[in-house]
């Protein structure tokens, strides 16, 4: 969409730039666009979490891997990468960038090489680090760093009752009634299942 677009033409001209928008909404298709600007480009792709670096690969086609085999932390707590024997990267994707804590993303930092663009991924309504510092919110509150709002749930995000839903907790708006009791299956897409049961006060 427009907003994509917009963040696509903007990391043309910024090294540093963050991506954020709810479920659905496009965040790893606009990572994507970013980095077909730059098809010679040597591209590296982290997250947190394993299952969030295989998501990256599946949606991008980019190999990923999980910060702590990217920067190579040790059982020691030694880094194998940092400013003097930095990653390998013209492009690093960074997704989940909620999920990083302070101490993990200096760390992180330490090991992009100078001239290297970074594009931080992330959703804020998702999960807080565990540890020191919200790195990524911070980011987004800086009005320093150029920063992509999307907006706008796409089509096949929509037909989701797993994404539908989390939009009505995310805006604190009633799933169901108070007094309902009993099972249902939410979203076109018949992914999403309740089970429910009232407990009234005696």
């Amino acid at each position: 969409d427009k907003t994509q677009l917009k963040g696509i033409k903007e990391s043309a001209y910024n090294n540093v730039v963050a991506v954020t928008g709810g479920a659905g909404t496009g965040k790893t298709s606009t990572a994507k666009g970013i980095c077909n600007l730059f098809p010679q480009a040597e591209i590296k792709a982290t997250a947190l979490s394993g299952r969030a670096s295989l998501r990256i690969t599946e949606a991008t086609g980019y190999f990923a891997q999980t910060i702590h085999k990217l920067i190579g932390i040790n059982e020691n707590g030694s880094v194998t990468h940092n400013r003097d024997n930095p990653i390998k990267a013209d492009i690093l994707l960074i997704d989940e960038a909620t999920m990083i804590n302070g101490s993990l993303m200096l760390k992180l930092l330490k090991s992009v090489p100078k001239g290297c663009k970074v594009i931080f991924m992330g959703d804020i309504q998702q999960l807080p680090p565990i540890g020191n510092c919200q790195v990524f919110e911070d980011i987004l509150n800086s009005n320093y760093i150029p920063t992509i709002k999307l907006l706008h749930p796409h089509r096949q995000a929509l037909q989701s009752g797993i994404i539908k839903s989390s939009y009505l907790v995310a805006n604190q708006e009633q799933l169901f009634d108070k007094t309902y009791s009993g099972d249902f299956i939410y979203g076109d897409l018949n992914d999403m299942e309740f089970h429910i049961k009232s407990y009234q006060n005696k």
